[in-house]
């Protein structure tokens, strides 16, 4: 590359001044913190184009290239050096030399060319070609890709028509499909997939374990692949795989024991019921059933992987993905399908060695079974005798190679320990075979809750979760810097065994009817609808967190929050997803073919051997009679069992200096934030060299948080609540599995067991309105996003143009007018209140107006109390970071001086709703109030006149809209709160919070409430055809209402439309849902009704109130602890961000809050009950005259 071509690229003096810089300054902010990777700004490099001053050549644009950067040791303190060193194991390349660094020249250039640029300027950097990219830079098209697309593409079209065939054959033809042509039905299929079945046969507490170790898996493997993510502070990583509480993560390979556990127990299990059931046993078909169940969706995903993944990323690192992923699944896919994987010199998709290693402990079972069924004691010993002999093993490979006990600490030896222990199927074997015998003994026990006495089995149960907490803390002695070679042997060999025996013992004991809450925990139906997704989520979760790293754009900055409540609910949601398309889209197509094959070659063989089958026969008369004892014996006790779950020296300057911000990458692409290091800076101490001065640490130039103490009061009762929690769930347990007797009902009213318990139940009421459940966990759901993203414009990001971009595209608009959501809830507030009203004035003829207020506020306003309560007192203490010190101007003082605004429901009223409200997003519970205060008057005369007071609703509707109108017009308001924030005072005082401006939605809840009630879900009240055109109609009317909003947010502003928009589309939308409401419950929803009124949706519906609650505070809090600007894009905001992490964050937090707090029937029972018997006889409206005239 000539001269000439570099000086007409870099023109200004940018690339020049680079050039003449030292090779300390270009080092990122926070090396000593662990921050050795630089990856600049990838797109923008991407993105620059330059006329050369030769204009008959083409255009030159940007070239990002990859590389590793060589520290100059003469140049570099040996302090800083040896700070780089990494000892413990836990950092997997080295860094002693060099750290990745990234770089942006000419596209002319070749990497050689860049190497001989950097070293003319003092700088050593090795790039090669293949870690270079440019614009241009595309993936080849190839004949494979061409034919996987083509064969997707058929997969994705079978789906759809089988789909089609079957919805009509079900609900407009009212006949059976065709299970062929069903085959591919995403209906059919997901009903399976989640349908709640109960098997007495059926070992239910496995749902809950397999669940547990799946998660558990998905942790160790995110965990695993961060270690190889590039990070701000990798030393956090370090410190914190040193932790005692942190070795449940560090010795994740219990749950891979886990599974093998559970894998021998199914085989041996089910072995034993079909040789009662069928006498006969056929290898052949034991071997291909197992190999036709498992291998489709390992092949699908192999072809996906090697076709078609490498189109679908980009990124500095993405050139990595090839080498890592798509080349070793191109060269050894069929170690997959021959399930040997274990063998490969390089793995196609790492984790499926599990799988090959299960397979082949799959192939030797039927020697054990059959030995097992014939001869079971001399079995048993011959089994533990190959436990004893693999366990000496595991203690030679160990001893030998010097193995640690952790895979997070054999990184250096990665390979050895992955060959010689991790995936070797002797190592394994011990676990397996010991599930082995427990399924046996599950045969023999039965369900038989007498085979053992109960305080026997509980003691032994307590015995055994005790152990496996040793098994798993015992191994923090083991991993200290100095090696123990007889401890890690010993720890191996012994402590994973006893960690198996341990669960064995628990699942035997919840098999037995003797597991109390343990079993009622691990049996829950919501184990069971996750269950059967386990081994697609095993397959995809690998891969697509792979996937993710290389995808990043900037270093991340890792924390306790960031870690576990976004990062990793962030891929378990994600592997939740991509399983279920997976078990869709190919699992359970095949399986169906599958099933049927089995079927009749099992007819087949039974009609072969029918004739010789009672000459043959190894069962003689008494041992049938035994079994049909056996069985009915077990038939009585199943049904007991069911009833009973951070001047002076060199490091200091250096740290000082590495902590500071620098200019930062991607300025022309909006990333004006530069955070510098906080943590590190904080951690810096020095001795000054007048003895005379104390030491000094560090100073943070935002400013440091100095905490003062909170009222001594909020600890008290937040830690009173605790003690009720604890104090009364044990007594609540005492009562239920010990004393045999019903608790007091205020006693455990704090119960963790009894309000989780009625949290997860799931009940069905004839006169309950199913499908609202799954409207309100959506239109929460939607309501998580709007504030995630709304909260995200006033975040430091690094690359802030692209997020105008986004918001500015059509197929974004749904998150644009998210604002839909809150007219979701005021509906569904509407309709709740008239149908109830209605459906209990039937039933009573008479209400209690105070009653009825003072019920809903002792509802509502505890728990807003409570959370007020420990934002005032305590939240200052549970945050740092360089914008901590604006948490309490932000979030607490609003609290301090208006809480009361918030618990008498009028802080939508307040002088400055924005900076002076207390908890902002409770607005909504405000104006809600407000209209259920005008409620009464409405419903008495919706009772006594329908006609009349319908047109005085409609009447009061348009008057609304007019007002609407009238505000948006005045204020030149736009369509969506996320393009009104430079005038967002106004727009929340007088559209946004502004109680006229919500009714119309409220109003037309009313009336849809009372027709429901006149309804009452007669199907015959309107013909199924019209009332599908209708449901076809508005459905269609609420895309077009989300979406219309487009025209009305461009830069010149609308307002006739935004007024138009904002008066006429919002009731639109909610007369459209409230018809799906309608024809939902009048049993003409079809799947729309099936998805809504799902059992799921049920449960988290429950948690909605509270999840509203919390939710803001939560993301509010992410805003404020922060480390360094983000880069977003649409993957990164919506799956590790905000959707996943800020949703199940809410979850969690809802779910404490809601055991934290008596249930809504047990506030009624202990406070409102007492006020209703002296309400009784006065201001009580009798209804009986009205209802019969």
């Amino acid at each position: 590359m000539g001269k000439l071509q570099v000086y007409d690229v870099f023109q200004i003096a940018a690339f020049q001044t680079k050039c003449q810089t030292s090779n300390l300054v270009i080092l990122p902010s926070g090396v000593l913190d662990g921050n050795y990777l630089e990856l600049g700004s990838f797109d923008e490099c991407l993105n620059v184009t330059a006329i050369r001053q030769d204009q008959k050549k083409a255009r030159l644009s940007g070239k990002y290239c990859l590389g590793d950067l060589y520290v100059n040791k003469a140049e570099v303190s040996a302090i800083l050096l040896f700070s780089i060193v990494v000892d413990s194991g836990i950092i997997p390349f080295d860094k002693e030399h060099s750290m990745p660094f990234s770089t942006c020249v000419p596209s002319d250039c070749t990497a050689r060319d860049v190497q001989r640029l950097s070293e003319g300027i003092g700088i050593h950097l090795t790039i090669t070609e293949n870690l270079c990219q440019t614009a241009a830079s595309q993936p080849e098209v190839d004949s494979l890709s061409i034919i996987v697309a083509i064969l997707f593409g058929w997969v994705a079209l079978f789906m759809v028509l089988s789909t089609i065939y079957d919805l009509y054959n079900r609900f407009i033809s009212n006949c059976m499909p065709n299970w062929i042509l069903s085959s591919f039905s995403v209906y059919t299929n997901a009903k399976k997939l989640f349908a709640i079945k109960h098997n007495p046969e059926e070992i239910e507490c496995l749902h809950g374990l397999r669940v547990l170790a799946m998660v558990w898996v998905v942790i160790g493997h995110s965990f695993w692949v961060l270690l190889y993510l590039p990070m701000r502070n990798e030393y956090f990583l370090d410190h914190w795989l040193h932790q005692v509480q942190n070795m449940w993560l560090v010795k994740g390979d219990y749950a891979v024991d886990t599974f093998f556990l559970l894998s021998g127990i199914l085989v041996s299990y089910s072995f034993m019921l079909k040789t009662v059931k069928c006498h006969k046993f056929n290898i052949i078909q034991h071997y291909l059933n197992r190999y036709l169940k498992l291998t489709p969706p390992v092949a699908a995903l192999i072809l996906f992987v090697v076709g078609l993944s490498k189109f679908l990323g980009s990124g500095p690192m993405w050139p990595s993905f090839e080498g890592h992923i798509i080349d070793p699944c191109k060269e050894y896919w069929w170690y997959n399908l021959l399930y040997i994987t274990n063998y490969a010199k390089i793995q196609c998709l790492g984790p499926t060695w599990y799988l090959s290693v299960d397979f082949q402990l799959f192939l030797i079972s039927p020697i054990l079974l059959i030995l097992l069924k014939r001869w079971p004691k001399l079995a048993l010993v011959a089994i533990v005798f190959l436990i004893g002999c693999c366990l000496a093993e595991v203690y030679t490979m160990v001893w030998n190679f010097e193995l640690r006990p952790s895979v997070l600490f054999n990184i250096r030896n990665f390979s050895i320990y992955s060959k010689q222990y991790f995936s070797f199927p002797v190592t394994r074997a011990p676990s397996w075979l010991i599930g082995i015998i427990f399924g046996y003994f599950f045969h023999i026990a039965n369900g038989d809750m007498k085979i053992i006495r109960k305080p026997v089995a509980s003691y032994l149960l307590f015995v055994a979760v005790t152990l496996c907490f040793i098994c798993i803390f015992s191994a923090y002695p083991t991993l200290n810097p100095g090696y123990s070679r007889i401890g890690s042997s010993l720890h191996l060999a012994l402590a994973t065994p006893t960690f198996s025996i341990s669960i064995g013992w628990i699942i035997y004991c919840c098999h037995t009817g003797n597991g109390g809450v343990i079993n009622s925990f691990l049996s829950h139906s919501f184990f069971k609808l996750i269950s059967n997704l386990t081994y697609t989520i095993y397959l995809v979760h690998y891969p697509a967190m792979v996937y993710t790293k290389n995808c990043i754009r900037v270093a991340t900055f890792e924390s306790n929050i960031g870690i576990f409540i976004y990062t990793i609910p962030g891929y378990l949601i994600l592997s939740f997803l991509l399983g279920l398309l997976l078990s869709l889209a190919i699992e359970l197509p095949v399986q169906t073919f599958v099933n049927v094959l089995m079927k009749k070659l099992t007819a087949k063989q039974r009609r072969s051997n029918l004739k010789k089958n009672y000459v043959n026969s190894s069962y003689s008369t008494e041992d049938i009679i035994k079994n049909v004892i056996h069985n009915l014996v077990r038939s009585n006790l199943q049904c007991a069992s069911d009833r009973m779950k951070q001047n002076y020296d060199v490091r200091a300057q250096e740290g000082v200096y590495d902590a500071s911000g620098k200019l930062p990458s991607g300025i022309l692409d909006g990333n004006y934030v530069e955070l510098g290091s906080f943590d590190e800076c904080l951690n810096i101490t020095a001795n000054s060299r007048d003895e005379k001065k104390s030491r000094l640490s560090g100073k943070y130039c935002l400013g440091y948080l100095y905490v003062n103490n909170t009222k001594v009061s909020t600890m008290i009762f937040f830690g009173c609540l605790a003690l009720f929690m604890v104090l009364s769930t044990i007594y609540d347990l005492y009562n239920r599995f010990i004393s045999n007797c019903m608790p007091n009902q205020i006693l455990s009213s704090f119960s963790v067991y009894t309000n989780g318990k009625k949290l997860f139940s799931i009940n069905h009421n004839s006169e309950e309105i199913e499908c609202l459940h799954g409207l309100r966990v959506v239109a929460m759901v939607w309501v998580v996003i709007v504030h995630s993203f709304s909260i995200l414009l006033y975040q430091p990001i690094r690359n802030e143009y692209s997020l105008d971009h986004w918001l500015h595209q059509v197929p974004n608009m749904w998150v644009v007018k998210s604002d839909y959501a809150v007219e979701t809830f005021f509906l569904l507030s509407g309709i709740l209140v008239s149908y109830s009203f209605m459906r209990k004035r039937v039933k009573h003829h008479k209400s209690i107006f105070i009653y009825q207020y003072l019920n809903r506020y002792l509802r509502l306003t505890p728990s807003v109390a409570a959370l007020i309560l420990f934002v005032v007192g305590l939240s200052k203490f549970l945050g740092s970071g360089p914008m901590w010190p604006s948490f309490e101007g932000h979030i607490i003082d609003p609290c301090k001086e208006y809480w009361w605004y918030t618990l008498l429901y009028i802080n939508n009223y307040t002088k400055e709703p924005v900076r002076a409200s207390c908890l902002l997003h409770t607005w909504y519970l405000s104006v809600d109030f407000q209209l259920f205060l005008i409620s009464p008057l409405l419903l008495i005369l919706l009772k006594r006149w329908p006609k009349l007071a319908l047109v005085a609703i409609a009447f009061l509707i348009v008057c609304c809209l007019a007002v609407v109108f009238t505000m948006v017009w005045i204020h030149e308001l736009r369509t969506s709160v996320l393009f009104n924030m430079r005038n967002f005072a106004i727009y929340f005082k007088r559209y946004f919070s502004f109680p006229v401006t919500r009714a119309p939605t409220w109003l037309i809840g009313i009336m849809v409430g009372y027709l429901l009630h006149i309804a009452n879900g007669n199907k015959k009240i309107i013909r199924r055809p019209v009332a599908w055109c209708l449901l076809i109609v508005a459905v269609t009317l609420c895309f077009i209402c989300i979406f219309s909003a487009y025209p009305t947010l461009n830069p010149v502003y609308n307002r006739l439309g935004s007024s138009l928009y904002l008066a006429l589309v919002t009731p639109t939308f909610s007369i459209s849902i409230g018809w799906i409401i309608y024809c939902c419950h009048t049993g003409n929803g079809g799947v729309i009704n099936t998805f809504l009124s799902h059992s799921v949706f049920k449960v988290i519906s429950n948690l909605t109130y509270a999840i509203y609650l919390v939710h803001y505070p939560v993301i509010a809090y992410t805003k404020y602890t922060i480390r360094v600007g983000t880069f977003e894009d649409y993957f990164g905001i919506f799956w590790f961000w905000f959707i996943v992490g800020g949703w199940i964050f809410s979850i969690i937090i809802a779910i404490f809050y809601k055991f934290s707090w008596p249930t809504r029937m047990q506030t009624k029972t202990i406070s409102i009950q007492i006020l209703e018997k002296n309400l009784n006889n006065f201001l009580i409206v009798d209804f009986r005259h009205i209802y019969y005239s």
